[in-house]
């Protein structure tokens, strides 16, 4: 009877660890996911960041359309994955689109503004500059 319970236990502890090691696989792989998850939703709001932060720029430079001027701003760095990015800023007649690709995920935001007739914009070196063009 002594050597039945001892069978018996042995058992119990190897479907024990059989479910302890399905558990901690099946969690680490919904850990893993999720965290991807909020990376991709953090770089999302990092470009939307950004495209807010040049819309304003491109506003307040409308505003200062009947003086002579001159104005840039730093393009900020996007970080992903524990690592820092240089956005892709194209200026393409009124829109300007924020963009940053990578090899298998590539995410995106665009606003469009008039720049006005007197107003033009180039990128130069990091930066977004715009100018009035009449002088």
């Amino acid at each position: 009877m002594q050597r039945k319970m001892r069978g018996q236990i042995s058992l119990d502890l190897i479907l024990i660890l059989i479910v302890a090691v399905i558990t901690i696989t099946t969690m680490s792989v919904f850990v893993g996911n999720f965290q991807q998850a909020s990376e991709e939703v953090a770089l999302e709001n990092q470009l939307d960041k950004i495209s807010f932060e040049l819309a304003d720029f491109v506003t307040a430079s409308q505003v200062m359309s009947s003086t002579t001027f001159e104005s840039k701003i730093k393009i900020p760095q996007i970080n992903y994955d524990g690592k820092k990015y240089l956005p892709i800023v194209a200026i393409d007649g009124s829109e300007v689109v924020v963009s940053v690709d990578f090899l298998a995920l590539e995410k995106r935001s665009t606003f469009s503004m008039q720049l006005g007739q007197k107003i033009e914009a180039d990128l130069v070196n990091g930066y977004l500059i715009s100018r009035n063009t009449i002088n």
